[in-house]
């Protein structure tokens, strides 16, 4: 696997191999995931991170993920809501398509819920359209 030192994924093992409880406010923050503008279409260089993601689901087989999906506060919360659905089930979709256990896997979508930065400037509203890894079960 090629990860950043950094990256997600180091984050998300260092979690599950800890003695950590799981809890419903430890989410862990996709870093190399692309989509296209205004769409649920993942760009193929986000193939690299979902395939780190799937080898560590197949690592650690009582691992179990919810993935979150945000959006900026632009557009109305009724499209915000379904293009943050439409983007954690497409992540979800893939990573089943590169091997992951759909059992394992949920998706829920936030809309402009729980921003990260204030919705002031592009480069903190580019930080708002995310989605995010909990683990439900270790």
């Amino acid at each position: 696997m090629n990860i950043p030192q950094y990256g997600v994924e180091n984050k998300l093992i260092e979690f599950i191999e800890s003695s950590a409880p799981v809890d419903s406010t430890t989410w862990f923050f996709f870093d190399r995931l692309l989509f296209k503008t205004n769409s649920a279409q993942l760009e193929p260089q986000s193939d690299e991170q979902l395939n780190n993601i799937v080898a560590i689901l197949k690592a650690y087989p009582n691992v179990k993920l919810k993935l979150g999906g945000y959006t900026d506060n632009t557009g109305t919360e009724e499209i915000n809501l379904k293009l943050s659905q439409d983007r954690a089930d497409s992540v979800r979709a893939q990573m089943i398509q590169l091997g992951a256990d759909a059992s394992r896997l949920e998706a829920k979508g936030y809309g402009s819920e729980h921003p990260v930065a204030p919705n002031d400037t592009d480069e903190n509203r580019a930080k708002n359209r995310r989605i995010d890894i909990l683990v439900i079960e270790k």
